[in-house]
């Protein structure tokens, strides 16, 4: 048979729809075809749909589409040769290949299976090292110590690199390997005219793609040494990129789809500690920070990403990252508390049974660090508030939605006692924080209703915009947004082209207008334009008045309970309530 009638032999025993079943979830089935969110583009509306009649997939958001094979190799990330033997593994076909890939490719290809068949070979090395030979006693102790058990072992295929410079060196040269070729793939070091052992005196955790290949190595130190990093990993090769790596996702990733989330962490050891008390579905990074590319390799899996990382400043810094990271690639990124411990390992090792109810237990990761910031800082003192606040800057920031981050900057603002506008303001983030738009909880329905819904307030600076030539300028605008736009409106009503006074803005704020200057409103007469805009004042005034008073009342509640005296701020309350009760 040749390689044609070989595809079609697989795609006949395969029904795309239970190869598809695997990777998403929430498949429904609406007619002849099923529909699932598309797992190549963040989207919130299926739009992917599958045809089981023609065995075809298509997405009519980003345009993605071919058949059972094409689905297999771009979900997996791998080339169409491998997604092909995939495939045939799946539908179980022997696949004798005619294929004649071009010179550059077929010597590409050779070059990756020998380098995955000397790590294979090393992996086998070190590991029946650490198990059977009598020089693995020392890695032994450690591993018992340690808790890294015989299962945990073999699971994971954990070995030891002995002391020597020339152990792995000489057994490789004996299965036919060129030393050349080894110090290239990163087992081997050439220094000096000589040529040596990379890794020696280290436990060897072999790092899996996510199809189950060794791609290359990671080796911890077994005693605390001046002499080389605590981790060495392998450098990168034709088959390992480290942006694009998981250490423990192969072996997590079934559990992961399961459950669907995956608690990140920042050690091999930590990952380890985990599947020792029945938390699988674990992963960490290797030799780099947190990358999009490894995002959305957990994409594929799962929907949710929960941060275990160390409790350190580093710590939070990664987490600031990864939260942005996390939303482009299209996650939900919660928190997960370990509470006193530097790592998760260390928590296993203290308290194993706690971690399983940490892990059920995500919380959301501004709420997290407003936990754990509120315990640093005085919020009686305007010092601490603005600490506070300033420690939290970049987590808000780093929200792109804006209903949530708007959400957010109110509980904030509750917390440290704040007015919510001034801490809006401080925040300055996006198109639309630069006036400080409200979530959409009070989309309008006047009679100059918009093509889409809206927020109140940004209703109101379109409707203003737009209809600048017929509006009468209200006194009471400066109340509601921004100093800079209330100018620019002036500006506008005083006759002034919108474009050239956006010309004289940042980027930011060119766009922002723009956009309100083409959301579609309908035509209505002037006197219902001025009647509109005074309604919605008022109903965004009213807004303000409530959460002032909302703030107000909770902080003296928060000073009460701390048994402090709240004089000041009832003074401060029966001032609103007289000046509301005037207006």
């Amino acid at each position: 048979m040749d390689s044609r009638g070989q595809i079609d032999e697989i795609k006949q025993k395969l029904d795309i729809v239970t190869v598809a079943e695997k990777y998403l979830r929430s498949m429904k089935r609406s007619g002849a075809n099923y529909f699932a969110l598309c797992p190549f583009h963040n989207e919130k509306t299926p739009s992917f749909s599958i045809n089981q009649d023609l065995q075809i997939y298509k997405c009519f958001g980003c345009g993605e589409s071919g058949d059972v094979i094409t689905f297999i190799q771009k979900l997996e990330g791998v080339d169409f040769p491998k997604a092909l033997e995939m495939a045939a593994n799946m539908a179980g076909v022997v696949l004798k290949s005619d294929f004649k890939p071009s010179p550059g490719a077929e010597k590409r290809k050779a070059e990756k299976e020998k380098i995955l068949e000397a790590n294979q070979l090393a992996m086998k090395y070190f590991n029946y090292v650490l198990l059977d030979h009598k020089l693995g006693e020392k890695a032994r102790v450690y591993c018992k110590n340690r808790k890294i058990t015989k299962a945990l072992i073999k699971k994971f295929q954990i070995g030891v690199a002995l002391e020597g410079y020339n152990n792995l060196r000489n057994f490789l040269k004996k299965k036919g390997f060129l030393e050349s070729d080894l110090v290239k793939w990163g087992l081997l070091v050439s220094k000096n005219g000589k040529v040596y052992d990379k890794f020696r005196d280290r436990l060897m955790f072999p790092i899996y793609n996510h199809v189950g290949d060794i791609i290359g190595f990671s080796g911890r130190q077994l005693e605390k040494s001046d002499y080389g990093p605590k981790y060495l990993n392998s450098p990168e090769t034709p088959v390992y990129k480290k942006k694009e790596t998981m250490y423990g996702l192969f072996q997590a990733k079934e559990m992961i789809r399961k459950s669907n989330f995956v608690v990140l962490v920042e050690g091999n050891v930590d990952i380890l500690s985990s599947h020792r008390v029945g938390v699988e579905n674990i992963v960490c990074p290797l030799g780099t920070a947190l990358t999009l590319e490894q995002c959305k390799l957990i994409k594929r899996y799962a929907d949710n990403v929960y941060f275990a990382l160390d409790t350190d400043e580093a710590g939070e810094k990664a987490m600031i990252r990864g939260l942005a990271l996390a939303q482009e690639a299209g996650l939900e990124a919660f928190a997960i508390d370990i509470g006193k411990y530097q790592d998760s390992d260390e928590l296993i090792m203290a308290e194993p049974d706690k971690w399983q109810k940490v892990v059920k237990k995500p919380v959301e990761i501004v709420e997290f660090f407003m936990k754990r910031f509120a315990g640093q800082f005085d919020l009686d003192t305007v010092k601490g508030k603005k600490g506070f606040v300033e420690k939290l800057s970049p987590f808000v920031e780093g929200i792109k939605d804006d209903f949530e981050r708007q959400e957010y900057i109110k509980r904030i603002a509750a917390n440290a006692g704040v007015d919510e506008d001034e801490l809006a303001g401080k925040f300055r983030i996006g198109t639309r924080a630069e006036i400080k738009i409200e979530p959409s909880e009070a989309e309008t329905t006047t009679k100059i209703g918009a093509a889409r819904k809206l927020s109140r307030k940004e209703f109101l600076a379109a409707v203003l915009i737009q209809f600048i030539d017929v509006i009468k300028m209200p006194e009471s605008l400066e109340n509601v947004f921004e100093s800079w736009f209330v100018e620019f409106l002036n500006k506008l009503k005083s006759g002034s082209k919108f474009e050239d006074l956006i010309n004289r803005m940042d980027l930011k704020k060119q766009e922002f207008l723009k956009d309100l200057k083409i959301i579609p409103l309908e035509k209505t007469d002037e006197e219902n334009v001025n009647k509109t805009i005074k309604s919605t004042i008022q109903l965004l005034l009213n807004q303000k008045s409530e959460m002032q008073l909302k703030n107000l009342r909770l902080r003296i509640r928060q000073i009460e309970t701390k048994d402090g005296d709240s004089t000041v701020e009832m003074e401060k309350l029966q001032k609103f309530l007289k000046s509301a009760k005037k207006s």
